[in-house]
């Protein structure tokens, strides 16, 4: 999981108005991840009332970045549930698509969180970072790349090429789907400061676009190692 709290569940407050089954079912849609063209995960929203494919990365991270997508229901009566169905580590200049369709079946169950730290193996799971050491590795002593460059393309014939700049330490980029807005998903890029990073608050937006049926948004992220000046 990535330093970014990837598992933080922002739940919409209100409720929308009650909608008739058909007309729940005909605003239903399904993300699918696809990673240099080989689908990684499926998932429909039917049943659920979040939805995430969040992907991250950072200059300190041991991995150039991480995809992940993960969501869930909360239901008014009964227990809330959240599953996880993709968390994979990514490599320099791979491409991360996101494609919204209204149909298509998942293409393997989610797992909790409980069934999927288990079966990681034990190194993975005594790796998550404390606090001191988020703080120690966001500063530049922490940092194994010198610099992250991020690139994306919509199908809207957006293209946005931007990067994790000298005083910055990481980003992230979310495509959120929620029963609120069940017709439509949000995808998003920003870069973040080390004080963002720990105070929780704020980050530097570079991307935001509202996908639909037929849709999509992909983000490709490379890194150098060398100093900024030498690449340019």
């Amino acid at each position: 999981m990535t330093e970014m709290g990837a598992l933080v569940w922002c739940v919409p407050t209100s409720r929308p108005a009650r909608l008739t089954l058909n007309e729940r079912r005909q605003r239903m849609l399904a993300l699918s991840v696809l990673v240099d063209g080989i689908l990684k995960a499926r998932v429909a929203t039917d049943g659920l009332h979040v939805l995430t494919v969040y992907v991250s990365g950072s200059k300190a991270s041991d991995e150039i970045a991480t995809v992940e997508l993960h969501g869930g229901s909360h239901p008014e009566s009964g227990n809330a549930t959240f599953l996880i169905w993709l968390s994979e580590a990514l490599h320099p200049a791979q491409c991360v698509r996101v494609e919204v369709a209204t149909e298509g079946a998942n293409s393997h169950p989610g797992k909790t969180v409980e069934d999927w730290f288990s079966e990681l193996p034990g190194e993975e799971r005594e790796s998550v970072p404390s606090c001191e050491q988020l703080t120690h590795d966001a500063g530049p002593h922490g940092h194994h790349r010198d610099r992250l460059a991020l690139v994306v393309h919509s199908s809207s014939g957006t293209h946005v090429s931007t990067e994790v700049k000298p005083d910055e330490h990481g980003f992230s980029a979310s495509f959120d789907w929620n029963w609120v807005k069940p017709e439509r998903v949000s995808a998003s890029l920003s870069t973040y400061t080390p004080d963002q990073l720990l105070s929780k608050k704020g980050s530097n937006r570079h991307f935001k676009e509202l996908l639909r049926p037929g849709e999509w948004a992909e983000i490709r992220i490379d890194s150098w190692t060398k100093p900024l000046a030498a690449v340019r």
